[in-house]
């Protein structure tokens, strides 16, 4: 249990070492123990800092703030201090690359939605990965693949219809997609495993969605993890060991794979 309970924390993130977590809590970023503990707040200012990443080496945060009038992507040691800016333009982040050099973003184009992109940490301008991209992507562990999902509604989970939320995946170097769901319903928030061959994601049973593990190349075979009566799973991390955070209504909740426990941080 945290020491200050954050209701309605937002873009809830696990470091992958699994030590910590960091979180955006009335346009400010915090920081806590994964166990739970004293909250730290990371910054404090009249501006909004939100959509936090952490480095692989779980060193450092990279987050976006509109100090400058618009968002803008920043970077600051995970202990705080003062952020420095890495990019000037407007790009929804949503991963880091396993090597430490660059970001995934997303940048909403007319067309295609969310495209993809590469954002170096060196100042460089980003280069376009593919125009056909989507929300929450991720990368697998050699940078090769995102997994990211298109469509569906976040508070419409019962939805049925051809706006459905469906999880794809990319191949970065043979510039192939993948669709690896497609079901009535929605799912979203996919991440990959780190100790299994598979996907946790979040999935639509009735009017919520639930926590679910399904294997590589087999959505058919999809393990029910959750079954939650009053609120949905949302925004889900994952540490390297697995160990996964996702948010709940107004709380921040964890999943331990080994122990098969679910509990409110």
């Amino acid at each position: 249990t945290l020491a200050l309970d954050p209701h309605f924390a937002q873009e809830p993130q696990i470091s992958p070492d699994g030590k910590s977590i960091c979180f955006e809590y009335l346009g400010d970023l915090w920081t806590a123990p994964f166990e739970g503990g004293e909250a730290k707040r990371l910054t404090a200012t009249k501006y909004r800092e939100t959509n936090p990443i952490f480095s692989p080496d779980s060193k450092w945060i990279c987050y976006l703030s509109n100090k400058e009038g618009t968002s803008q992507i920043f970077k600051m040691p995970v202990e705080g201090g003062e952020g420095k800016m890495i990019f000037s333009e407007y790009f929804w982040i949503t991963d880091w690359s396993k090597d430490g050099k660059y970001l995934l973003g997303t940048k909403t184009d007319f067309l295609w939605k969310d495209s993809f992109y590469k954002i170096p940490l060196n100042g460089e301008r980003p280069t376009l990965i593919t125009e056909f991209g989507g929300d929450f992507g991720t990368f697998n562990e050699d940078n090769t693949k995102i997994l990211f999902s298109r469509n569906g509604y976040p508070y419409r989970e019962a939805y049925k219809g051809s706006l459905n939320g469906e999880l794809w995946e990319y191949d970065i170097e043979n510039n192939k997609y993948e669709q690896l769901t497609d079901t009535d319903y929605t799912e979203r928030y996919a991440v990959y495993s780190h100790k299994e061959k598979g996907y946790y994601y979040a999935g639509a049973v009735n009017d919520l969605f639930q926590l679910f593990f399904s294997p590589e190349n087999n959505f058919q075979k999809r393990e029910q993890l959750t079954n939650f009566t009053d609120n949905s799973v949302r925004n889900i991390s994952i540490s390297n060991d697995d160990q996964i955070l996702f948010q709940k209504f107004d709380e921040l909740w964890s999943y331990n794979p080994s122990t098969q426990k679910t509990e409110k941080i």
